[in-house]
């Protein structure tokens, strides 16, 4: 698998450490109030909300522009997220990195690159006394859980999704694309793109899960894919698990600091030059 290329903690710290500074010296804050929350321009990005979507357009595909989301003390926060093609045609890759802030600390991080083969995902997280902690990717299928791999280092690649050559890829049920470049590329009456108005879902939980211990709070990702099929297992990993799926989970080995851990800000940062965001959701305790 060529998208299982590591993605080491301090690469993926190394990456933020980049972005922030232009995330906060923003000369001339550009915001918009959209889905009920504020939304302010990082970098050189520019805001622009159309009907029930908020685009980021970026100058160039450095990944050094994007937008910071106030999401204040969620528990939960999700949105559809598009992305434009990249321009260049021989590499054809988007990288989106999205940093989620808890009183000043990054708490967790995500990095998905996507070729027209396939999506990697990689996560890094912190546990309840703020250090790195490995990860348990799982992957789902209509709802049921398909394969979970534990013991992911922070930082390296836990899940790549593709469609498999042994059986016809399926209609996608959503798109990682904006919708008007899904339409053009789909090029057909909308029955036939009706996934082109379905963004796949990224989002954060500060969640809940039953153990040994009882109750105990976890920070988990979620991500929605158009492909049908995922091999699981770090980018070590000699022979990682090759399952049918249609959303990657990524949750964290050790607890969370529970409320503390619930999401300020966050930071989305990519390297196509447009972002869509749309049906946006914040959850609050």
């Amino acid at each position: 698998m060529s998208l299982f290329r590591r993605q080491t903690p301090a690469g993926l710290a190394a990456l933020f450490a980049f972005v922030l500074p232009f995330a906060q010296a923003h000369a001339k804050e550009d915001c918009a109030q959209f889905s009920g929350s504020k939304h302010c321009a990082t970098g050189d990005a520019r805001l622009e909300v159309e009907d029930d979507s908020l685009y980021v357009h970026a100058p160039d595909a450095s990944g050094e522009h994007g937008v910071r989301v106030d999401a204040e003390r969620a528990k939960a926060w999700s949105a559809g997220v598009g992305v434009e093609p990249s321009e260049d045609k021989e590499e054809g890759e988007t990288r989106t990195l999205k940093t989620y802030v808890a009183k000043g600390q990054v708490v967790a991080m995500s990095s998905v690159t996507e070729t027209a083969q396939g999506q990697s995902f990689a996560a890094s997280f912190v546990n309840a006394d703020g250090k790195p902690t490995t990860y348990t990717a799982k992957v789902f299928l209509e709802g049921k859980l398909m394969v979970s791999v534990s013991g992911i280092k922070s930082g390296e690649v836990g899940v790549v999704a593709f469609n498999s050559s042994e059986s016809p890829a399926p209609r996608p049920s959503c798109t990682t694309l904006t919708r008007k470049a899904c339409m053009k590329l789909c090029g057909l009456p909308l029955p036939a793109c009706a996934h082109c108005l379905k963004p796949c879902r990224h989002g954060i939980e500060n969640d809940i899960y039953l153990n040994g211990d009882g109750s105990v709070p976890y920070l988990d990702m979620s991500f929605e894919s158009p492909f049908n099929h995922a091999a699981v297992g770090s980018s070590a990993k000699a022979a990682p698990e090759i399952v049918e799926g249609d959303r990657v989970v990524l949750v964290a080995d050790e607890p969370s600091a529970g409320e503390d851990h619930d999401v300020d800000q966050v930071f989305i940062h990519s390297t196509s030059k447009t972002v869509e965001l749309t049906g946006e959701t914040t959850t609050r305790r």
